[in-house]
């Protein structure tokens, strides 16, 4: 959970994005926000009060790792019947409609 700052926008009046694109990540806005004077008195408040530890724990819980090796794969995921395959099992006809044309592109 991002505390109430960054989910309930209207009651603060300060928009997620703009906080991004004014501090740049979650640590640089936990750090400077409370203190700057762009930031509005409600959002400073509503900052400071958040449990930092709190949002940084959760950002590695929905954090990708890059760093596990994955085993091999026992099919190549670019063959074209193998796209075609998968796009038949999951009814994503648009997809493979746009497949087939690429394929026929190739050809």
């Amino acid at each position: 959970m991002l505390c109430s700052l960054l989910i309930d926008v209207p009651r603060i009046d300060v928009p997620q994005v703009a906080l991004i694109e004014a501090f740049g990540d979650l640590d640089a806005i936990l750090a400077g926000a409370p203190d700057s004077d762009a930031v509005p008195k409600r959002a400073r408040a509503a900052i400071a009060a958040c449990d930092g530890e709190a949002l940084r724990r959760d950002r590695r819980l929905v954090m990708l790792r890059e760093d596990v090796p994955l085993p091999p794969l026992a099919f190549d995921p670019f063959a074209w019947d193998n796209v075609l395959a998968m796009a038949d099992r999951f009814e994503f006809t648009t997809f493979r409609r746009r497949a087939e044309a690429l394929m026929r592109e190739e050809q």
